[in-house]
């Protein structure tokens, strides 16, 4: 059964909606008479590999993703979410590792190779389920049983424990692959997923955005979970006193006390430790504006009234002592008013001794100057680039804030680079992504860095890193780096020092994929096909490939080893709204769409597609479309959705051959001579690898 239209439809035509997880096509325009835009895959941007923890920079990086929140009145804004990083002895070897939760749903593990006091880390390796979105994550032994659990905060504000079911020196979190994980409560299933945890007899939920640590808070003991809230405006950091036993933690009705209140600030994230030396526990707490919120505790734990009358104490409340002020990353502080003196911005980079600094010269040099000497003083920076640079701009963009990794992600433009790229079909001029590459990739040159403020969304772990007696802070920013501020004062003094990226091995390295093209990896197997830009390549066969015309040609290749994961949805026959209904063969082998959205096109005129492919152990569906909207007009304001489609399917040979087909564009009758604009779908059916060129939609402008 179709969905309805909107209840103030009227006559419209929409496009196959793919995935909220599909890259948006640009807005672009394909040169002459051809409708596909980067029809010849020349265009293309870095699509960075982040599978392995670590970054091109070298930098851990786990995955990131955008939530809708309420920031401001009753306005949403998407905002990247921190990851949660622990720092533990996950396998028993006396060494503390990183295990860090991403705000993608991923839980990682980053073994320490290092030494005593000096932490070393090469890759990462997740755990293979679905650990919710905006996953918080403590690490801690929540049962008593010598093994370290995970105690997870979600989006819906429920908060879980998953159980390691292995053993000291190597822990196991799932029993099969997505058992147990975490899915939306109300749509569990009892074979996979894992339930809540309960507060009395209903499940333990508070606002939404849960984000759980657990301590012995009362010294009694036994483990005590401390929540932060994330809903907007009255937010607080809550306790649930363990009413159970150290094996066997549970939260009866009432065990619930406001441990600190927010006053104001959001998006809560509460760790523990001591952190002033006077032998109590304090709260270290992380905000939505990247401020880390200090609250010392209180000599006197408990406070009596009708609490101590009924037998349960009521913790003491804690009063907001101040920001912790930490120091600045290892790059000048460069403010916008500094934007004068372009030659002194370029002194203070080059006796900088943070590698991403020195990074920049040795890539940069003099251009620096000329990228920000063009600016209107504190508004609006227009440096230009040197296309030259364009490899390594894509490099250093795969770490910074603007890279979701949520699947799809490439290299993002601004608006005024769209509009360039629309007015030069054959090539895209990089020397004028200003702006927005500028604060992007050079944030040193662009922030205001306080004291105090870091970045939006901050998650901060206490640690002792380097093992020198101090607490020290381990943070997960929303861009998913994970960063290390030392502690250079003294107990109960601490001085907190500059932000260093924490570094790794980048093994997984970086592809090249074709600007427009949208794509949507597999949110449900362990399984994909990659879409590449390449200008060579060996086929399963042997053969060396090269591009039919021009300088690169379409990879996509099966990939059974995909590091996928189980989300709480079961069977799902296709992508987005509705989708499921007018994609023919969605559920077989590959069953993702590769989409190029095309010019507008004529109804009821001829039009011509053709393309060179080849390939071997792989069958293409093709699929041309558009989704209109028809009113009702016996009755104002409702209507139907009509499919118009054409499509086919054919297998490929290993060579190259050139598929050609001339066809009507489908409409309603009412949309006859209008032009509207469509979607071109493929699909590889298959294990196979199959290879693309030169596609051509040609026909009436």
């Amino acid at each position: 059964m179709h969905p309805k239209p909107p209840h103030n439809l009227r006559r419209a035509c929409l496009p196959l909606i793919a995935a909220a997880c599909f890259l948006a096509a640009a807005p672009l325009r394909g040169a002459g008479s051809n409708h596909i835009v980067n029809a010849d895959f020349e265009l293309v941007s870095l699509l960075p590999n982040t599978w392995d923890g670590v970054d091109s920079a070298g930098r851990l990086m786990v995955q990131s993703r955008s939530q809708s929140i309420i920031v401001e009145g009753a306005t949403a804004s998407s905002i990247a979410f921190p990851s949660s990083p622990n720092f533990v002895d996950l396998d028993g070897d006396s060494r503390k590792d990183i295990v860090v939760g991403d705000s993608n749903g991923f839980i990682w593990w980053f073994k320490n190779h290092g030494e005593k006091g000096k932490p070393l880390f090469k890759t990462g390796q997740f755990f293979p389920s679905f650990y919710g979105a905006a996953c918080k994550l403590n690490v801690c032994d929540w049962n008593g049983d010598g093994l370290l659990d995970f105690v997870i905060g979600d989006s819906e504000g429920y908060v879980h424990a998953v159980l390691n079911i292995g053993n000291r020196a190597e822990p196991k979190f799932t029993a099969a692959m997505a058992k147990p994980r975490i899915g939306v409560y109300g749509h569990l299933n009892d074979n996979l997923d894992a339930k809540p945890l309960d507060y009395g007899k209903k499940p333990l939920v508070i606002g939404n955005y849960a984000s759980p640590w657990v301590c012995d808070w009362n010294a009694d003991g036994r483990l005590d979970l401390i929540v932060g809230e994330g809903t907007y405006s009255a937010n607080s950091v809550w306790i649930y006193l363990n009413t159970g036993s150290a094996q066997n933690p549970k939260f009866e009705d009432g065990s619930k006390y406001p441990l600190a209140y927010g006053e104001g600030r959001e998006q809560l994230t509460p760790t523990t430790c001591d952190w002033d030396g006077d032998g109590l526990l304090d709260l270290i707490v992380g905000e939505r504006e990247g401020r880390i919120c200090f609250f010392r505790g209180k000599r006197q734990s408990f406070i009596g009234g009708v609490a101590a009358l009924l037998g349960k104490a009521a913790p003491t409340l804690l009063d907001f002592t101040g920001y912790v002020p930490v120091g600045h990353e290892d790059s000048p502080t460069v403010r916008l008013t500094d934007l004068k003196n372009p030659a002194g911005i370029v002194v203070q980079l080059q006796q900088a001794k943070d590698p991403f600094s020195k990074f920049l010269c040795t890539r940069l040099g003099s251009n620096v100057m000329a990228m920000i000497s063009q600016h209107n003083t504190n508004k609006v920076i227009r440096p230009a680039l040197p296309p030259a640079l364009v490899a390594s701009f894509n490099k250093l963009l795969s770490g910074a804030s603007i890279y979701s990794t949520n699947h799809c992600a490439g290299l993002a433009l601004c608006e005024e680079a769209r509009e360039l790229l629309a007015k030069q079909p054959q090539g895209l001029d990089l020397a004028r992504l200003n702006r927005f590459v500028l604060e992007a990739a050079f944030p040193q040159l662009t922030r205001h860095r306080g004291e105090i403020t870091l970045w939006p969304m901050t998650f901060v772990c206490p640690c002792d890193w380097n093992e020198d007696g101090l607490l020290d802070l381990l943070f997960g920013r929303p861009d998913g780096r994970i960063q290390v501020s030392l502690n250079k004062g003294a107990k109960g003094k601490p001085v907190m020092g500059p932000l260093r990226d924490v570094m790794g091995t980048d093994v997984e390295k970086d592809s090249v994929r074709p600007l427009a093209w949208a794509y949507a990896y597999s949110l449900y197997s362990n399984s994909c096909f990659l879409p590449e830009a390449l200008q060579s390549d060996t086929s399963p066969g042997g053969e060396v490939v090269k591009p039919k015309n021009g300088k690169y040609f379409l990879k996509w290749s099966y990939r059974h080893s995909y590091p996928g994961y189980n989300m709480f949805w079961e069977a799902h026959s296709g992508w987005g709204w509705g989708l499921q209904n007018w994609l023919p063969h969605t559920w077989e082998l590959g069953g993702k769409w590769l989409r190029i959205a095309t010019n507008p096109l004529v109804i009821g005129k001829n039009y011509n597609l053709s393309f060179w492919s080849r390939g071997q152990d792989i069958k293409l569906n093709w699929f041309l479309g558009m989704v209109e909207a028809i009113e009702n007009p016996a009755r104002r304001g409702t209507g139907t959705w009509e499919v118009h489609k054409v499509d086919g399917s054919q297998g490929l040979t290993p060579s190259w051959q050139q598929f050609t087909r001339t066809f009507i564009i489908p409409g309603s009758k009412a949309s006859r001579g209008q032009a509207l604009p469509f979607n071109l779908f493929l699909q590889m059916v298959g294990t196979g690898t199959a290879y693309f060129d030169d596609f051509r939609l040609e026909g009436p402008q």
